[in-house]
């Protein structure tokens, strides 16, 4: 059986960082400045996520970066039964890609590692 795979990377719903308080962070920002943002990359998180999140809308080169990251993962299952009959290994592989296959555990994954790429977070 052939498996149709549609997988997509996009990005919604975000607040655009070159609005509202975050302009600054953008135009008119020294070397030194960001330099001080990363020095301390909790206390900026904000600032720091919004950056990337413009930077991505605004530049070609950063945004396929992103993406090729999210996509290099081929996200292969593999799926082991301890059963010792045949027939329930069988049963059991057959649930659990079902299973799989109901919670669109692929897109799942996918979403989570553009989520970390663009903000910078660890998911754990």
């Amino acid at each position: 059986m052939e498996e149709n795979n549609f997988e997509v990377n996009s990005f919604w719903g975000y607040q655009n960082a070159s609005s509202d308080s975050y302009s600054h962070l953008l135009f008119g920002n020294s070397y030194e400045n960001l330099k001080e943002l990363i020095k301390n990359p909790m206390d900026n998180n904000l600032e720091i996520r919004h950056l990337s999140r413009a930077i991505y809308s605004m530049s070609g080169l950063y945004s396929n970066i992103i993406d090729y990251m999210t996509s290099l993962l081929t996200l292969d299952r593999i799926i082991i039964s301890k059963s010792k009959s045949e027939k329930k290994r069988k049963n059991n592989k057959a649930k659990m890609e079902m299973c799989l296959k109901k919670i669109k555990d692929k897109e799942f994954i996918r979403d989570m590692l553009f989520r970390a790429m663009l903000d910078g977070i660890a998911v754990s």
